[in-house]
């Protein structure tokens, strides 16, 4: 009941709110005085005691406002032209119809055990839209760097990638 009164009181997140608390990410949909619901993106309803608001952290990407910061993340080999790459990113995410280009955004990249990480952050329009984009940015970027010629990694054997927004290969 504690952590009824601290959600209410304090009010870390309102209805409507894109929040990942532990491994769960969606929208709140319903703050009542004993369980938070959250609806994932792909649907999932959850009902969370609101006591395991005490205890974890809890992000949220909108904070209130229609807009969100996305992160969409591309691998590409190692010997790959960075400097390219990060550009034909960057214009995916310029040219998508979901990108907010009043707010700041960035294309950064880092190496990897075995890859170099293209990772774009950008604001969306609508965080509605925050999978739209994923989606938009990654297919138009993959069409790029196959058309420059810039490939994706080799994996090793046996190694997973991590992270549904990850894409790995472009054959």
């Amino acid at each position: 009941m504690a952590g009824g009164l601290v959600v209410i009181l304090q009010r870390p997140f309102q209805v409507g709110d894109r929040v990942k608390v532990g491994d769960i990410y969606g929208d709140v949909i319903d703050v009542g005085p004993v369980y938070t619901r959250i609806r994932t993106l792909d649907d999932t309803a959850f009902a969370i005691p609101n006591g395991r608001f005490l205890d974890e952290s809890v992000g949220s990407s909108n904070a209130g406002e229609i807009t969100a910061m996305t992160t969409v993340d591309l691998l590409v080999d190692r010997n790959a032209d960075v400097a390219l790459a990060r550009a034909l990113v960057e214009d995916a995410v310029l040219t998508s119809p979901y990108a907010n280009l009043e707010r700041r955004r960035a294309v950064l990249a880092a190496e990897t055990d075995w890859a170099v990480r293209i990772r774009a952050r950008a604001y969306v329009v609508d965080f509605r839209y925050e999978m739209d984009f994923v989606t938009d940015v990654t297919e138009r970027a993959r069409a790029a760097l196959r058309a420059h010629g810039i490939a994706g990694p080799a994996l090793p054997a046996g190694e997973a990638v991590a992270g549904a927004a990850v894409s790995p290969a472009w054959s």
